[in-house]
């Protein structure tokens, strides 16, 4: 995992030298297809002064089968040692985003998340067991400055808060507290800073972006989650004025929640023992871009991607990631 790692980083940075290098006295465009990112993105542009932007977009993410060290585990293994074994989670996400440009180079952005978990477990009698929550998950609210547009190359920094809106008290029907992963936010504040490469030339773009994030304290249950970085690299494809295609790439590192909910029983489940969370997945994704720049419905964007993963390598044992879908929407005045 750590050679994919640093190969993704490798070529990001051959790409993005190239793009630097590469002089055009023209500036940088969101008005064509590919002047936003792929759909996966998010903090990838900012806005002329006094233009708004709403979003929505919708994410479909699935897990099944055990894993441990890279290798598929047995549920009859991990039964060995805790009361019941995962078999499968689901994810949906609605995420709802708000942009406003205070001048050219400054753009605040919020997001906000519902979020619904569905997983199902099954314990040493062979008993399956379902569990599911829903509600609001952690927002985000960030700022984004333009540091240069010039030659085409559009560079970016972004300085961001998490505010803990997500519940870390969900219960199942027996009044039990349900693992960490199946609560809807982290319970303390965090913060996320950023920085976004993106390179257009005249029928295509190639995009660079780099994320750390990390809480600033324990929760109210008395643990956190450690840091997480994540770096993307994605090339866009303009067939016409109106679409266009993408192929991206996507590294993340997450550190293991530190602490421990006192209310949880840490041998029930892999999912609530803290040893169990953290590691490291790279995924690719193919994806869709269609921007109508006039008429009716001037500046609607509508986006599709689907991600895949190649490796993954997570601390514990944990549910293996399989492919998501995410569909979006963009409206900008």
């Amino acid at each position: 995992m750590k050679k994919l790692n640093f190969v993704i980083i490798i070529m990001t940075c051959v790409l993005n030298i190239y793009a630097i290098q590469a002089q055009n006295d023209i500036q940088w465009s969101s008005n064509r297809p590919d002047g936003h990112g792929p759909i996966s993105i998010m903090g990838d542009h900012t806005h002329s002064k006094g233009e708004w932007m709403i979003s929505y977009r919708f994410m479909n993410m699935t897990s099944d089968g055990l894993i441990q060290n890279r290798s598929k585990i047995a549920e009859q293994k991990v039964l060995e040692k805790f009361m019941m074994s995962p078999r499968e989670m689901e994810m949906k996400m609605h995420m709802f985003g708000l942009m406003y440009a205070v001048n050219n180079k400054l753009t605040l952005m919020s997001m906000l998340p519902i979020v619904s978990k569905e997983m199902t477990g099954v314990n040493r009698m062979g008993m399956i067991m379902n569990n599911s929550v829903k509600g609001i998950g952690d927002m985000k609210a960030s700022a984004l400055y333009n540091i240069s547009s010039k030659n085409r190359l559009n560079i970016i920094g972004q300085l961001g808060l998490s505010l803990p809106t997500g519940s870390i008290d969900k219960q199942n029907m027996n009044d039990l507290i349900l693992p960490y992963g199946m609560q809807l936010g982290n319970g303390s504040f965090g913060v996320f800073t950023g920085i976004v490469l993106n390179k257009q030339f005249d029928y295509f773009s190639i995009g660079f972006q780099s994320k750390y994030d990390f809480q600033l304290s324990e929760n109210a249950q008395n643990y956190k989650r450690e840091s997480v970085f994540s770096a993307s690299t994605w090339f866009a494809y303009k067939i016409s004025k109106f679409f266009s295609i993408s192929l991206s790439g996507h590294s993340t590192n997450k550190g293991s929640l530190k602490g421990k909910d006192r209310r949880m029983n840490e041998m029930m489940s892999p999912p609530s023992n803290t040893a169990n969370y953290g590691g490291s997945l790279l995924i690719y994704g193919l994806g869709t871009n269609f921007y109508i720049p006039e008429v009716v419905l001037k500046n609607v964007r509508v986006q599709v991607e689907v991600l895949n993963p190649i490796a993954q390598n997570p601390d514990g044992i944990q549910l293996e990631t399989n492919a998501k879908g995410i569909i979006g929407i963009q409206y900008s005045w």
